[in-house]
């Protein structure tokens, strides 16, 4: 599959498919782009993408899911 990395997105664009998802996810996580991203969005999409994560990013984000948040 080939992605388009268009950053000139619309403030209130958001992934509308999966695979719509695993582009922005990726795109976002690799660069270090965290905000507007969500907990349940992460988890849901992670097992999914990443194997196309920088592997210190996957390490770190598998980390971060493994902490329940309250």
């Amino acid at each position: 599959m080939k992605w388009l990395w268009d950053y000139d997105l619309a403030d209130n664009w958001r992934p509308q498919t999966p695979q719509t998802w695993e582009w922005f996810l990726v795109r976002k996580l690799n660069y270090g782009e965290y905000e507007g991203l969500t907990r349940k969005d992460i988890q849901t999409h992670f097992p999914q993408i990443k194997k196309r994560l920088d592997p210190g990013v996957a390490d770190m984000i598998a980390h971060f899911l493994t902490y329940d948040p309250h």
